[in-house]
């Protein structure tokens, strides 16, 4: 590797190990005591599409999607069976869940033996045009109802966009709706859960750039770990990278920094270089983790598994 490029890698890498960006506030309300013993099943619940006011034509079915993914993760929600939850919506003739009465919910427990529901809509779920380019724009709006009382259990309005992780020249910086819409919920059902956790808690993005390269031009990888939780998070390292598609990509240097403490509400950017030789052309996208202690109890947390955007290598 010639100077320039050693010179030009320890610059980006220094001024990514000093970066950070503090995450906007999850705006809501979560009952104290909603979760009254983490290790069993409390809530018998119903999720239920949320209203599409977004105009992209698949908003409701990903973020729902992703909504089941995430409650069915933390184990402590027995849930009714999705297609179900629909037809008892198709009976009682509700188009829209904010037109759910009393006499709505009660039908809707006995009718799907739960004691809650939670409904809500996508706001916003869009690529905007920004100096830098597309930005995706992810905001909903969610609440958890008491079928029996109607009373409001928990409620969020959350809204990210991709240059919430943007620290210098652009890294950090998410591009891809899914990406971004999997943090929004994964975020959500966390502020569910806790409020705020009062631990650790880690949550990943992977951007990789130039979006197309030429055999033998550098690709940039870039995780950004948030850490959510009240708690710091000492020695955070990622995971090694898995490369899907192509295999050829070289790793010539990273992650950088190796490890790092984050604090409460702050995120931190590790940086890989790869390369790409001459041979194949097609596509990659990178995969990972990362994962450190919680400062207060020592315990392990580790964020789930993100994949970045592809990148396609040419001739």
């Amino acid at each position: 590797m010639d100077t320039v490029r050693k010179m030009i890698i320890l610059i980006i890498g220094g001024l990514l190990a000093l970066s950070g960006c503090s995450r906007p506030p999850v705006m809501g309300y979560a009952k104290p005591g909603l979760i009254v013993d983490p290790t069993k099943p409390v809530e018998s619940i119903a999720v239920f599409p949320f209203d599409n006011l977004s105009g992209h034509p698949d908003a409701s079915k990903k973020i729902g999607n992703l909504l089941l993914t995430e409650l069915v993760r933390t184990g402590l929600f027995r849930i009714a069976d999705i297609g179900e939850a629909e037809n008892v919506l198709r009976r009682l003739r509700i188009r829209t869940t904010a037109e759910m009465d009393l006499e709505n919910l009660h039908e809707i427990g006995e009718r799907l033996n739960v004691e809650t529901v939670i409904v809500g809509s996508v706001d916003e779920y869009e690529l905007r045009q920004d100096r830098s380019g597309a930005v995706p724009v992810v905001a909903i709006n969610a609440r958890m109802l008491d079928v029996r009382t109607g009373e409001i259990l928990w409620t969020i309005s959350h809204t990210r966009d991709g240059n919430d992780w943007e620290t210098v020249f652009g890294f950090g910086k998410i591009i891809s709706l899914n990406q971004l819409a999997q943090i929004v919920v994964s975020e959500a059902v966390e502020f569910l859960i806790h409020g705020s956790p009062a631990d650790a808690y880690l949550i990943g993005a992977i951007t990789a750039f130039p979006d197309l390269v030429s055999i033998g031009q550098d690709i940039t990888v870039v995780m950004t770990v948030t850490n959510i939780g009240q708690a710091d998070a000492d020695a955070v390292a990622p995971s090694a990278l898995t490369l899907t598609g192509l295999q050829s990509p070289r790793l010539l240097s990273g992650p950088k920094p190796t490890s790092k403490k984050i604090s409460s509400k702050e995120s931190q950017d590790f940086t890989w270089i790869y390369t790409s030789p001459a041979g194949d052309t097609g596509g990659v996208s990178f995969s990972g983790s990362a994962s450190g202690k919680d400062h207060g109890s020592g315990n392990g947390v580790s964020s789930v598994s993100v994949s970045s955007n592809t990148i396609t290598i040419r001739r």
